[in-house]
This record gives structure tokens, C-alpha cells and sequence, in this order.
């Protein structure tokens, strides 16, 4: 996609992700999550080109200051490269949030989650660009997600464009 340079910022970003008939329902969010993740690698990546830490630790930041380690670990859960971006303290067990929580109130969290990712992305990037393809195979889970994001009165102001493509055979 696009290289993540010092003027990216100004200029905004584009990402996508793919729904997959064959995960459908074993991995929810997965399109969302690969979308995001792609956000995740171009500030890694710029990092690493301009042999400096500003946006990690901008990110790092923000979403430290806005999201508990729990939500922090269901986020790194869904989208591995962010592991990069956020410190996971090890005093956090995976099980031990899947077990205190009922699956109402985790997808609560995750949808919190992901409104705080995408506010703190939106914040940097002058432009958010994600495109959804085959929306027709998506999960309950992520439409609700999505439902959620696009309704978000938080992110009314933001420069986020979401693209759903679906076929209807």
C-alpha cells in the first residue's frame, strides 16, 4: 500500500481487509483486524525508515492513556501487530480475561477498543481510508462492530471512509 513517510500524516492513509468464507464465525472481526494490522506495520515500518520512535510512542501513548490492559490485550489478541506498538505487561493472562468476563461485556470491551483504535488513528492520520471486501461473508460480531464505529457520535468529526464491497449472487 502506501509508504508511511514523515508527510503520510498530512496526507492520510489507505488500508483494506478481506472477510474469508471459510473463517466465517471462527475468527470474528478478522477483515477489521487485518486492516488495522496493515495500520499497525506502516508505523512500524516509518519508524524503522526514520530510524526513530515518534509515531510508536504517539500511539503508544494514546492508547495506554485511554485503554486498560485488558482491552489492551483483547486488542493485541485480534490484531498481533499491535503487539509491536503497545507494551503487553506479562502480568496480564490471556485466560484469565476470557474467564472473568461474560461475552456481552467482553464484546463491550472490544468494541470500546476499537472505537478508541480508531479515534487515536484518526487523530494522526489526516485521512483514514478502510475498505471491506466480501462484506457478504462477515460475522455478526464485526458488523456490529462496524455498526458501531460508523454511529460513534466520538468519530463524527474524525477523517475515517469505510468501503464495504459485497456481491449479492
Amino acid at each position: 500500500m502506501i509508504d508511511c513517510d514523515p508527510q503520510q500524516a498530512q496526507q492520510g492513509i489507505y488500508v483494506s481487509g478481506k472477510f474469508d468464507l471459510h473463517t466465517r464465525g471462527e475468527k470474528p472481526y478478522a477483515a477489521i483486524s487485518e486492516a488495522y494490522g496493515e495500520i499497525c506495520r506502516h508505523a512500524i515500518m516509518r519508524d524503522m525508515k526514520d530510524n526513530n520512535k515518534d509515531l510508536k510512542l504517539y500511539l503508544q501513548e494514546k492508547i495506554s492513556k485511554e485503554l486498560d490492559t485488558v482491552e489492551q490485550c483483547m486488542l493485541s489478541d485480534l490484531i498481533p501487530d499491535l503487539e509491536e506498538i503497545i507494551i503487553i505487561t506479562t502480568e496480564t493472562n490471556h485466560n484469565e480475561i476470557s474467564n472473568t468476563h461474560s461475552i456481552e461485556a467482553m464484546n463491550e470491551r472490544v468494541k470500546y477498543a476499537f472505537r478508541v483504535l480508531t479515534k487515536v488513528f484518526c487523530d494522526y492520520f489526516a485521512q483514514l481510508v478502510v475498505v471491506l471486501d466480501d462484506l457478504q461473508w462477515a460475522d455478526v460480531a464485526t458488523l456490529d462492530l462496524l455498526e458501531t464505529l460508523l454511529n460513534d457520535p466520538n468519530n463524527s468529526h474524525n477523517p475515517l471512509l469505510m468501503i464495504g464491497c459485497y456481491r449479492s449472487n
